[in-house]
């Protein structure tokens, strides 16, 4: 019987930096939505990446990440992307880019036509350029009424990615969207937004 409820998935193998409450409610608007695909910018250790492969309706799940000198220790994070591989069901296509997504040449090796993506999850280069430059590249493949979203999106006491912020606001003004807050839990924000809406 397909998942269709977050909190019925079985633990994930890796680590994952998202708060469940915030991460769960974002994953469940995806399968409600049907994303057959999913792309996600920075994957880190593949704890979302393996989530977005337990989807129900995911059959093309796309990763891009490039490692910087500024992330945990390389060697838990490069034993935990071993397992990458081994995640996709039969059914699906698991596409790992490892370089900078802000490259063209990156979308292109994507293999996602325009306008088809179900969700796009940026999590990556957490700077106002960074995450505009992401945004610009890759949201032209999500479909009309598709989910873009950003984590880091809630400034708090324990941490704050001013440029996120800054851009997610200003993409308030243009799109219809929702936030999720685990502020209990250590919770930086999740934001969604549907395109052409």
């Amino acid at each position: 019987m397909e998942v269709a409820e977050f909190q019925d998935l079985p633990e994930c193998p890796v680590r994952m930096l998202q708060s469940p409450l915030e991460f769960g409610s974002l994953w469940e608007m995806a399968s409600l939505a049907g994303a057959q695909t999913v792309i996600e910018i920075g994957s880190l250790y593949g704890g979302t990446l393996w989530y977005w492969l337990q989807l129900p309706t995911a059959a093309h799940v796309v990763t891009v990440d490039q490692l910087t000198e500024y992330e945990p220790p390389r060697t838990e994070v490069l034993a935990d992307r071993e397992r990458w591989h081994r995640w996709p069901r039969h059914d699906q296509i698991l596409t790992i880019l490892e370089g900078d997504s802000h490259s063209s040449k990156m979308v292109d090796q994507a293999a996602v036509e325009p306008g088809t993506a179900g969700l796009l999850f940026i999590d990556g280069d957490h700077s106002y350029e960074g995450v505009k430059a992401d945004f610009e590249l890759w949201s032209p493949l999500v479909r009309p009424g598709g989910i873009v979203a950003f984590h880091d999106t809630v400034p708090t006491e324990w941490a704050h990615e001013p440029g996120v912020v800054q851009f997610v606001n200003e993409l308030k003004k243009q799109h219809s969207s929702v936030e999720w807050f685990d502020a209990r839990n250590g919770g930086v924000g999740i934001t969604a937004f549907l395109l052409g809406q």
